[in-house]
């Protein structure tokens, strides 16, 4: 499969010599593989400046493998991933936000004490806004994180994710044990970002809730790209929302 936005060389993706500043990461004829099993095969998959992707599927679909393959925590078992034109390394990783499903957040911490440490490790980090959220929130400072409700722990990894300035932004499962006030939250601040020009990549289940703040619908089966496309030429190609062609594409009832 030849990716549409790199050369090929002995079959081999290389990077396009014409630097495309609306290009966020691309990734060209990109697959991974756990102990032989095949989790993702051969994507081609650009993402660009100030678009919105959802990625929908079932579990096991290769969903947060992609994500974490972009966010440079794992390493494809073949092909090319840029990310602003320039091969993943910790530079790279600057720019990218990621909240992945798991816990990433020490329990013995206190939530003052995470936020401090948020901002030590990322200079884009904006501390007092962090902060605010929080507050606003009725999230305390002074608590630790372990004794946080599930959904006050839920809310503490999309704001430290959410409070850095990057290009890309990343969330797998974001309104996963979140109430439906706080849903309204997270919506609205995935909102903001689009309006920023920022890059956004979501994962979610709930996909009548994410069908709002995505521009590109991604949906993801066994490893491989099922079907893709813009979100309102889909439904308009198929007279189907988000919901429907879920159902249609992985034969859920």
């Amino acid at each position: 499969m030849n990716c549409p936005n790199y050369p090929l060389k002995n079959n081999k993706c290389l990077p396009m010599t014409n630097n495309d500043t609306s290009i966020i990461a691309n990734l060209c004829n990109v697959s991974k593989a756990y102990y032989g099993k095949t989790a993702l095969r051969n994507i081609d998959l650009t993402l660009t400046q100030g678009q919105s992707y959802g990625l929908l599927g079932p579990n096991g679909s290769g969903k947060t493998t992609l994500m974490k393959l972009i966010a440079g925590l794992h390493r494809q078992t073949a092909g090319t991933i840029t990310v602003m034109g320039k091969p993943i390394t910790w530079r790279t990783k600057s720019v990218v936000a990621y909240m992945p499903t798991e816990n990433f957040i020490y329990d013995d911490f206190s939530v003052e004490s995470t936020i401090r440490f948020f901002a030590d490790m990322y200079r884009n980090f904006d501390r007092q806004r962090a902060t605010e959220i929080l507050l606003k929130h009725d999230i305390a400072l002074k608590v630790k994180v372990g004794k946080l409700s599930s959904g006050m722990s839920a809310k503490l990894k999309f704001i430290v994710t959410l409070c850095r300035d990057a290009e890309l932004y990343m969330f797998d499962e974001p309104l996963n044990g979140i109430d439906l006030l706080a849903r309204d939250f997270v919506i609205e601040e995935l909102q903001q970002l689009r309006t920023k020009q920022k890059t956004l990549v979501i994962s979610s289940h709930l996909v009548n809730e994410m069908e709002q703040v995505i521009d590109t619908a991604i949906f993801l089966r066994n490893g491989d790209i099922a079907r893709q496309g813009n979100k309102d030429e889909l439904a308009m190609q198929t007279g189907k929302d988000m919901t429907e062609l879920y159902r249609e594409v992985f034969n859920a009832s």
